[in-house]
């Protein structure tokens, strides 16, 4: 992908996908495994942190229009970076079937927080 300046790089996009850096498009199907799983482990405290945000008053502005205009967020920094983890680890997952590994089932492994992170964006 390229940023706004033209420039190749890895990591989260504007469109909110994910690029591998070398290192985990160069990973063994187990190096894979273990970075979704640090993934999903980092995905578990970010849901509860979105239910707790989205209970409580936002605390700026930006907070206050991502609210009123309906943000991919909400204005909801913990639903914003449960997306950015979540993206990661979807594209690491398909990393592991273009290797020919068994992927991760992540829609299993994280419903009670995706139930979560739903309730949090409205």
């Amino acid at each position: 992908m390229m940023d706004a300046g033209g420039i190749a790089h890895d990591g989260i996009q504007p469109d909110g996908s994910y690029v591998p850096t070398r290192e985990e498009a160069a990973a063994d199907c187990n190096q894979l495994k273990g970075a979704i799983a640090i993934r999903v482990n980092n995905m578990r405290p970010l849901a509860q942190a979105a239910v707790h945000e989205e209970q409580s008053a936002p605390g700026t502005v930006v907070g206050v229009l991502g609210r009123a205009f309906g943000s991919k967020s909400g204005g909801n920094a913990s639903v914003a970076r449960f997306d950015q983890e979540r993206a990661r680890a979807e594209r690491l997952n398909a990393l592991l079937a273009e290797k020919r590994c068994e992927k991760v089932d992540l829609e299993s492994q994280l419903a009670a927080e995706l139930r979560m992170i739903e309730g949090a964006r409205r």
